[in-house]
């Protein structure tokens, strides 16, 4: 920890970023905290180096919004709370000791599996659940949750994590993704036979954090009390990875496909935002930070042999020589530039049930997937401009050939198919079979 401290300091001071003075004496302090070295307590260093990244992350990605928008209620994705506000909240901690369900985020960002959580949480809410703890990762502004729900953080600490289980000890834990119970279960032994975990990952994510990776992945969806999937190719695969560790039936038995949705407070807002194009071009885009696994470059190198259409990045920016290609950093409201585009482009390697593709479905856009991008199945036959692009290999010149002989426009669809079949198929949790969501939840129905 106390290396990747050092990384990420050393980051923060190469950033191309004119840091305002309180910006400057905080990284001045995490310097100054590095280079004590030994003096510095090395249980600290997991948070410090969260923290790190979150200011990291946020610098990198947004720094040119926020030194031109200065008074922009979009600042809530800075980072707020300095250190030694971080260190008071962490040890001043106390919660509800009957809490019935605490739900464990495992990023504190707008994306897609930590939204979720959020809608799930407002949902438990709506359905009369009481004693709902949300325990996010660091303070932030990002989550609109309902007032009944109360809200502690973890620090991606276990100590603290445990600390707050312990003070309440509740009837279920729901971990969201890979949140700190994934990659340290052993700690939480305790409290796994009473743990719901939800992959929204693929099956290679999940075991890159455990250290004896298929083995390790055995023995936690052995111990779990249920695992839910986003897609059953996910549930499939992550099945077969552990076959060979052992008897997988009881695991088998316990696994269950509960895809990503959009809770109708959400789904107002996005409707919210009429689907207009006035595009003399057709307008292709993409949302999600920079990373390889959103496959930005494929992107980017698409958009560089279509100069006829119009390309646009939603989340994040990164350099390009590309004219027709423009980025948007982060916003609180990115469906009203969704409502622009005439067709969403998802070139993510791996998203298995990316809820971004929904929302574009809501907005009844055209949507383009690459073959085995994404591993949930959605029935073409309801849909209306749903592509998948086969036999790619995440060749730009492939998939550019694709968009020529299939004459992209601007047309709005036809019908409202899109938006109908999310209507009626994603706006509540949902068990995909004959189970029931709440009764798996050990709620009454």
């Amino acid at each position: 920890e106390f290396t990747k401290c050092k990384e990420l300091v050393h980051s923060l001071k190469k950033i191309k970023y004119k840091f305002d003075d309180e910006e400057k004496e905080q990284v001045q302090k995490y310097v100054d905290l590095v280079d004590k070295g030994k003096d510095f307590d090395p249980r600290l260093y997991l948070l410090l180096n969260n923290d790190l990244k979150q200011r990291l992350k946020t610098y990198e990605e947004a720094f040119h919004h926020f030194a031109t928008n200065k008074d922009s209620s979009e600042r809530e994705y800075k980072h707020e709370k300095t250190y030694e506000e971080i260190m008071e909240i962490k040890s001043s901690q106390h919660v509800n000791p009957d809490s019935s369900i605490v739900l464990i985020n495992h990023e504190s960002t707008r994306t897609g599996a930590p939204m979720y959580l959020q809608d799930f949480a407002n949902w438990l809410d709506e359905q009369g659940v009481e004693g709902i703890l949300f325990m996010d990762c660091i303070p932030n502004s990002i989550y609109k949750l309902n007032s009944n729900i109360e809200v502690a953080y973890h620090f991606n600490d276990h100590d603290t994590l445990l600390s707050i289980l312990d003070s309440c000890n509740p009837d279920i834990i729901y971990g969201n993704s890979l949140c700190p119970i994934v990659e340290n279960f052993h700690l939480y032994e305790k409290y796994l036979s009473k743990t719901i975990m939800h992959f929204h990952e693929c099956t290679q994510d999940i075991v890159s954090y455990l250290i004896d990776k298929q083995y390790d992945l055995y023995v936690l969806l052995s111990k779990l009390k249920n695992t839910f999937f986003v897609a059953d190719k996910i549930k499939q695969e992550t099945l077969q990875a552990v076959s060979d560790v052992g008897d997988i039936r009881s695991i088998e038995k316990k696994s269950y496909i509960v895809p990503e949705f959009i809770n109708q407070e959400r789904v107002q807002k996005i409707n919210e935002n009429q689907k207009r194009s006035t595009n003399k071009r057709p307008l292709i885009g993409m949302c999600g930070v920079k990373s390889d696994r959103k496959n930005y470059r494929l992107f980017t190198s698409v958009a560089q042999r279509n100069k006829d259409f119009d390309f646009v990045w939603i989340g994040a920016e990164f350099e390009h020589d590309v004219e027709n290609l423009k980025c948007i950093p982060q916003t609180d409201n990115p469906y009203k530039l969704f409502a622009t585009l005439d067709y969403f482009f998802l070139t993510s390697t791996r998203d298995p049930c990316p809820i971004v593709v929904l929302e574009n479905m809501l907005l009844n856009n055209k949507i383009i997937l690459l073959e085995n991008n994404i591993k949930y199945t959605h029935d073409l036959d309801k849909l209306e401009n749903v592509y998948y692009i086969e036999d790619h290999y995440n060749d730009a010149q492939a998939i550019s050939n694709w968009i020529k002989e299939n004459k992209l426009n601007t047309k709005p669809n036809k019908t409202n198919k899109n938006k109908d079949y999310i209507l009626h198929n994603f706006t509540s949790p949902r068990v995909v079979g004959d189970k029931n969501l709440m009764e798996l939840l050990c709620f009454t129905t």
